[in-house]
């Protein structure tokens, strides 16, 4: 017999056990297993513990503790090394029975059958009580204090109120409902209601952005109406200016002949042509994937890289339609060289982690490097073409050129 250690409150071991018992994940499992082996129980459990044990068995060792731990909170069980998901569930029958139920020995052992799911029925036969068998095997704990209820404040709830809707309204919210798996109709109404101010939100940049372009557009009319501007050169500009022309006329036609000792000829320095600037921002989305010049592949991965996220904020809804920020996505969508897109990444890291990371797509082992992540189950090229055809007028998607590498 084992009495339960006092490091830990024992709402807190119960806490913890009703937290993985409610997972979502857990509901979805248990339905596999039945379908895989309907008759066989065991069957079921073996299923169970080879898809599941291993990762319970550390997060019950992670937070009760093993052999080598100073001050574990539960005493370990017979021929145990460490606390596993059996000593757990051994420990939350005897708190809950002792917390739950004052009555005999019998009443207590049916209480515990109960909560181990041993049966479930309200009036149990002799065969039902075969049961209390499997049950005696988590009957190796005591406790050593009065176990009471936790004094938790829950938060008040706001009273719904009712809406009317047409029948095919209402039928609609049922299919949205059963397709975005939400507990019940309010929580569609909700939904629906962020969708829209997130499209009215987004509209309302769009027309901002719209107005932008026109601004944009307006100047470079008016600077290219505007006349040529005379240039004036003072008697000593021109000189050196006739200097270098004399000059360069004077070194091709002694190219190839000898030059007489003592005679230095000065060639003048030709000045660089200077680099041309260009405005990506004012140009279409067309103008910038008709583009070969420098700076156009940049320029495409960074406005894929606009449209991705605009999407996700937007109009996804994060029914598995979410696109995580990758360099394989960047790349399918801009077209650009790989290294670009890479470089790229690098240089906008921060954001690029920033936004996957709002939405739970970045690697959960390695969150700072972007270069791991990943859209697993995902049907990535209908989404892109979906980011490409809504925000990028058709013009993504195309393999970069030579020049753009």
């Amino acid at each position: 017999m084992f009495g339960i250690a006092t490091l830990y409150p024992a709402n807190y071991i119960i806490e913890k056990l009703n937290q993985l018992r409610k997972e979502d994940s857990t509901k979805t499992l248990l339905k596999e297993v039945v379908i895989d082996s309907p008759k066989d129980v065991a069957a079921q459990n073996r299923s169970i513990d080879n898809r599941r044990g291993q990762s319970l068995r550390r997060v019950v060792k992670e937070f009760f503790g093993d052999k080598y731990a100073e001050n574990p909170a539960l005493n370990l069980r017979n021929d145990e090394d460490q606390n596993n998901c059996k000593a757990l569930r051994a420990a939350y029958l005897c708190l809950a029975t002792e917390r739950d139920c004052k009555g005999s020995m019998g009443a207590k052992m049916l209480h515990a059958a109960r909560l181990a799911g041993h049966f479930v029925k309200d009036n149990p036969t002799d065969r039902d009580l075969q049961s209390l068998v499997t049950t005696l095997g988590y009957a190796d704990y005591f406790t050593l204090k009065t176990i009471q209820f936790p004094t938790i404040q829950m938060p008040e709830l706001e009273k719904p109120v009712m809406i009317r809707a047409s029948k095919e309204d209402a039928e609609l919210i049922k299919k949205f409902q059963n397709d975005w798996n939400l507990p019940n109709q309010q929580s569609v109404v909700t939904r629906l209601l962020e969708n829209f101010q997130n499209r009215l939100e987004a509209a309302k940049q769009l027309a901002e952005a719209n107005q932008k372009i026109t601004q944009l557009e307006a100047k470079i009319k008016e600077l290219e109406t505007m006349k040529p501007q005379e240039i004036t050169l003072n008697v000593s500009e021109l000189e050196s200016l006739v200097q270098a022309k004399v000059a360069s006329a004077v070194e091709k036609a002694l190219q190839g002949l000898p030059v007489a000792t003592g005679v230095t000829a000065t060639v003048p320095r030709q000045l660089e042509k200077p680099r041309e600037e260009i405005n990506w921002e004012v140009m279409t989305d067309a103008e910038v994937w008709g583009s070969k010049k420098n700076g156009a592949a940049i320029e495409k991965v960074r406005r894929a890289f606009l449209a991705m996220t605009t999407y996700n904020d937007t109009v996804a809804t994060g029914d598995n339609d979410r696109i995580a920020i990758t360099n394989l996505a960047l790349r399918e969508l801009s077209g650009a060289n790989g290294l670009v897109v890479r470089d790229w990444i690098n240089q906008h890291k921060d954001e690029v982690i920033s936004h996957n990371a709002k939405y739970g797509m970045e690697n959960k082992k390695d969150p700072s490097n972007p270069a791991t992540y990943y859209n697993k189950g995902k049907n990535t090229e209908a989404i892109l073409q979906l980011i490409n055809e809504e925000f990028l007028g058709g013009e993504g998607m195309r393999k970069a050129s030579t020049e753009e590498a």
